[in-house]
């Protein structure tokens, strides 16, 4: 699903045959770390940091798609404006969707997601026309 993640120890390389888990808490951006800091488990149990200097990772859902079962996914066509937010700690990484979805199907996935959205829910993800994937 990601194949270029840099690690802040640079003798852990990724290894795209891994399931990654999330250790430690995320951090949310702050002065020190503008892009927040995110730690991942390796194969042999360690806890490593992910290296954030440039930007998040690309990732790609498409291969994994059919096996998303729960999971909330919004189709965004090109018509709908997202706008980035807080672009000094996102690097144009976080949108708001402007006019909101407005076809039958779309709103039986928003119907389906919260309105507040607990740890132990079905993450929610949308994909561009373009394929790129967005995670809310």
């Amino acid at each position: 699903v990601v194949d270029g993640i840099q690690f802040r120890n640079n003798a852990y390389s990724l290894n795209t045959e891994h399931i990654y888990e999330i250790c430690n808490d995320p951090q949310t951006p702050s002065m020190k770390y503008p892009r927040g800091r995110l730690w991942l488990r390796t194969e042999s149990g360690s806890c490593e940091e992910v290296d954030r200097s440039n930007a998040n990772p690309l990732v790609d859902l498409t291969a994994a798609s059919s096996h998303l079962a729960g999971i909330h996914i919004f189709q965004i066509p090109d018509t709908v404006e997202l706008m980035p937010v807080n672009k000094h700690f996102s690097n144009n990484e976080e949108y708001i969707l402007v006019d909101g979805l407005t076809d039958s199907l779309q709103e039986a996935t928003c119907d389906a997601v919260g309105l507040v959205i607990e740890n132990d829910d079905a993450p929610v993800f949308a994909q561009l026309s373009d394929g790129t994937w967005l995670q809310f």
